[in-house]
């Protein structure tokens, strides 16, 4: 908890780290309040509810997430160029706020009425980027033409999250991988090109 902050900002900061732990239904206002050093009044009072804290957290995560991949969206940067700002936004996204990723796993594995209003459409909206620019790179010839662009956005996209959403399972069968946690975002970046810019024989 950070000395002097304002109650608000505190009650932010606990929430956000509880949610991260336990998911919406897992959590309640007292629990909160609590940790904030705070009185549960003051989340009706700062945001109606527990909801209303939640939708704000989750709001300010997808909002980040947006910034981090603007430049996927860009007509005007190369196809390869797009889908590497996203690689590289999003991981760099989840070393900076490690909460987000699990507050949006708790809300995929038990859904909220949050999910479909608040994160879908911007997950949603980054997938139709990965796509465009995986259909751009393919009509240039840049990209092999053999695999559906959906299928090459899913496969980018879990790499990218995976990691982050899954680090303690991750971690535990591949302890290894922890030092070379540097390494990450640009191995994704060569072995999703290297794949997609040359046909490879499955069989070998």
């Amino acid at each position: 908890m950070t000395e002097g902050s304002s109650p608000r900002s505190r009650l932010l900061e606990e929430a956000q780290k509880l949610f991260s732990a336990k998911g919406f239904f897992g959590v309640s206002v007292r629990e909160i309040a609590k940790n904030a050093g705070a009185n549960p009044a003051m989340i009706s009072y700062y945001f109606g509810s527990k909801e209303g804290l939640y939708r704000e957290i989750l709001e300010h995560a997808m909002e980040r997430i947006e910034e981090q991949t603007i430049n996927l969206h860009n007509p005007k940067i190369p196809p390869r160029e797009r889908i590497a700002f996203y690689v590289r936004g999003v991981i760099h996204l989840h070393r900076n706020n490690p909460h987000y990723a699990k507050i949006l796993l708790h809300e995929i594995q038990n859904p909220s009425s949050n999910l479909s209003k608040i994160a879908l459409p911007r997950i949603s909206q980054m997938a139709r980027g990965i796509r465009q620019a995986l259909q751009e790179g393919q009509d240039t010839g840049e990209f092999r033409s053999d695999i559906p662009p959906p299928l090459g956005a899913y496969f980018v996209a879990s790499v990218a999250n995976f990691y982050f959403l899954q680090a303690p399972l991750i971690h535990s069968v591949v302890p290894e991988i922890g030092a070379q946690d540097a390494l990450l975002e640009e191995s994704v970046l060569k072995i999703f090109f290297e794949g997609m810019g040359k046909k490879c024989d499955a069989s070998s």
